[in-house]
């Protein structure tokens, strides 16, 4: 596939899951898909999450943990089976109420138009202090 099948395939996946259609953005990896959240113990979220069972359980932790506010993936480059995406998130986390904003790089491999690994790369100190005090479990 291209450059701009690939990117196209992300930027459908974006749209899936601002739709909150979990089921057709988890159509789009492969079924040993790694993916990878950076960040310290004291965000639940960070982990890393093999297969579509476990990517499902961080898409429902995301949603149960936190409230985005604003989600705007701004910039897709492609090269190859990789699609990098620079944006912008704001989330208030529901146990602590507090929020944080940061700014992000998503790193997808592609391989016959199926995601089989994701980065996340963030600003994992902001997000470390806005679950300060949760009770959230931890990946």
């Amino acid at each position: 596939m291209g450059d701009q099948d690939n990117i196209r395939i992300i930027q459908e996946g974006f749209g899936d899951f601002k739709r909150g259609d979990i089921a057709t953005l988890l159509s789009k990896f492969a079924p040993d898909i790694e993916w990878v959240v950076s960040g310290p113990k004291e965000v639940p979220l960070s982990g890393t999450y093999n297969g579509h069972a476990k990517v499902s359980e961080f898409f429902k932790d995301l949603h149960d943990l936190t409230e985005l506010t604003v989600f705007e993936p701004k910039h897709f480059v492609g090269q190859g089976d990789h699609v990098i995406v620079l944006g912008k998130t704001e989330s208030r986390v529901r146990s602590t109420g507090k929020t944080y904003s940061t700014e992000w790089a998503m790193a997808f491999t592609l391989k016959n138009g199926k995601v089989t690994h994701y980065q996340q790369y963030s600003d994992t100190a902001a997000a470390a202090e806005a679950f300060a005090g949760s009770k959230a479990k931890s990946a």
